[in-house]
């Protein structure tokens, strides 16, 4: 299936069962859904369709373009529960919440 089919392409699937009958062509992965692959598709493609009205930026998903919004933006949704500082991205938030935790995810190796 070619990425610029995935759209029109509608084959018959079961949602219930979560069969997954939609295969990528370069592995051996397949998705329930058409969308599902067509956006795994542009991993292999380059295929970035989705592009920021201010920088002009392109990605491959709208999530990402969401986020990257926000640089333009300063919007920061995301907020520590304990002293209140606000963050534009989760993994931000999460990365700050050590700093109250003390947790210290990482080991060294060397």
């Amino acid at each position: 299936m070619s990425i610029q089919n995935c759209f029109v392409t509608k084959m018959a699937h079961n949602l219930q069962n979560a069969e997954k009958l939609f295969e990528c062509s370069f592995f051996n992965k397949k998705f329930a859904q058409t969308d599902d692959l067509c956006v795994h598709l542009r991993m292999h493609t380059g295929d970035k369709p989705f592009e920021c009205t201010v920088c002009s930026k392109k990605f491959a998903q709208t999530g990402d373009l969401r986020k990257h919004l926000r640089t333009h933006t300063g919007d920061k949704p995301f907020e520590c529960t304990v002293c209140s500082k606000k963050f534009a991205q989760t993994g931000s938030l999460r990365r700050h919440l050590r700093t109250h935790t003390g947790d210290k995810p990482f080991e060294c190796i060397v």
